[in-house]
């Protein structure tokens, strides 16, 4: 019979939901640690690397991270938050404890900067004010409420018309709950919270829905609860107005947060949202399952970012307890991927170097280099299963040719029939940094209807893969499957 061919290109991203019969030829069913770049190219993530080889403290996580810019500095001071320390890298690179930051219970830090100071907050101690002395560091307890004892204990903080905004956690000052209440410093410096300030705007007080987060959209700061988005207007304590913009939607993790310049993408139990001010969009239409497989126990601790036009999640899956996957969004194509590894915050810094606050006291350097640590990344995209025809006809694939870039490592291809009878794999070297084209004769007779690629690759090398065409020809059996 006549030679038949079937092109695979301009590979895709993640799609979970479509039946595999209306899935797209070049959408991945499964991957894991493989990145589609704008040209369609399928090639391996980049790699991880520790700021510091030392372990911060004897393996906790840490879990805030942040650098402080301050007048005066050459360099940003990064500061951690692990266990029960406040920690800063020093200039030989080492993790320092910073001067009166003990005793903390090991909650989430948040952090902000305001005029030239650095205040550190979370829901189980008293906010700290950490200034610095050249490249000295020291912390103390920030009373944010002269007139109120004991100290307002908030984890959401942002700064907005020259004030601090706080809210989250149960501020509970004298006892009254202030969940669902956003209240405010004066302008002073430092700042305080006044008796205005400790009124607060009430956030539709009452409805059973604690504040899970603060973000800000142009000249507006956005309060969101799990099914609510709010916005606050106005630019003194004169004419802060509160509006609800959104009702049903809203946040479930104040770090999951992520302003784009336009828009504010979050975690909802229903999927990856992108609120522009006035509307949501649901991003995540073609992988449900992975929001599905959030824990729901953890989703708070969900923290993201908006990195070079794409929008990272790590979370916790529900087989864990910890932050172990991170989802990557790429919000111009909509294409997603997942990577094999996690993080309890996301940093941005000034110079587009993104890091993560990690488990076993870490803190590393995201999307640097071609592996982990010193180790290999496993990496795979895995197709649909393709539809070559009748099952009662064979299909004797004769050739495959591989367009791809490998240096000196093994890339296999493994196909898979829908009746798991004469599944064969491939391994090819390329042996060549830059794109050539790859021939291998394969002679395999598969009986079935459909056919599954795993593109697979373990290795130190960046690998890229622009197509594959598969020749075959058919053989008419006449009943046999």
């Amino acid at each position: 019979m006549a030679m038949r061919e079937y092109v695979l290109t301009s590979f895709l991203g993640l799609n979970t939901e479509t039946s595999n019969f209306l899935l797209k030829d070049n959408e991945a069913s499964d991957l894991a640690n493989v990145d589609v770049d704008y040209r369609g190219y399928l090639r391996n993530r980049p790699g991880i690397d520790k700021v510091n080889d030392t372990a911060i403290t004897s393996s906790p996580s840490v879990l805030g991270l942040y650098k402080f810019y301050k007048d005066a500095l050459d360099d940003p001071l990064f500061i951690c938050g692990a266990g029960s320390k406040l920690y800063c890298l020093d200039g030989s690179d080492v993790w320092q404890d910073i001067s009166g930051a003990t005793g903390y219970a090991g909650a989430r830090w948040n952090f902000i900067s305001h005029k030239n100071s650095c205040y550190a907050a979370n829901d189980t101690d008293t906010p700290q004010i950490i200034t610095a002395s050249n490249s000295t560091l020291s912390a103390t307890d920030w009373s944010v409420a002269s007139v109120y004892d004991p100290a307002i204990k908030a984890p959401f903080i942002i700064e907005h018309r020259d004030r601090i905004f706080m809210a989250g956690g149960e501020l509970a000052g004298n006892g009254t709950s202030k969940a669902s209440r956003v209240m405010y410093t004066d302008e002073e410096d430092p700042p305080d919270i006044d008796a205005t300030g400790l009124t607060g705007i009430r956030i539709l007080e009452g409805d059973g829905q604690k504040i899970t987060g603060l973000s800000k959209l142009g000249f507006n700061l956005i309060i969101f609860k799990k099914h609510q988005i709010h916005h606050i207007s106005g630019c003194s304590v004169a004419d802060f107005v509160r509006r609800q913009i959104v009702s049903g939607k809203g946040s479930f993790a104040n770090r999951s947060l992520a302003n784009t310049g336009n828009t504010i993408i979050m975690v909802h139990d229903s999927g990856i949202l992108n609120f522009n001010g006035t509307t949501i969009q649901d991003l995540s239409v073609n992988f449900k399952t992975k929001i599905d497989g959030i824990n729901s126990d953890y989703i708070q601790n969900a923290c993201g970012i908006h990195y070079n036009k794409r929008y990272w999640l790590s979370y916790t899956p529900n087989s864990s307890t910890t932050q172990d996957k991170t989802l990557v969004l790429d919000t111009i194509s909509g294409a997603c991927t997942e990577y094999e590894y996690g993080v309890n915050a996301f940093y941005l810094d000034l110079a587009n170097n993104l890091y993560g606050a990690c488990n076993s006291g870490f803190v590393r350097q995201l999307d640097t280099g071609t592996d982990d640590d010193g180790s290999n990344i496993v990496s795979y995209w895995q197709s649909k299963y393709f539809d070559f025809g009748l099952p009662n006809v064979t299909k004797r694939i004769k050739e495959c040719v591989v367009y791809c870039a490998l240096a000196s490592e093994d890339l296999t291809f493994r196909f898979d029939v829908d009746q798991e009878r004469r599944n064969w794999s491939k391994t090819i070297t390329p042996v060549l940094a830059t794109m050539k084209e790859c021939r291998f004769s394969c002679g395999k007779e598969l009986v079935g209807k459909r056919f599954r690629l795993k593109i697979s690759h373990t290795g130190v090398e960046e690998f890229k893969v622009w197509q594959i065409i598969f020749r075959y020809e058919t053989i008419d059996r006449r009943g046999t499957i």
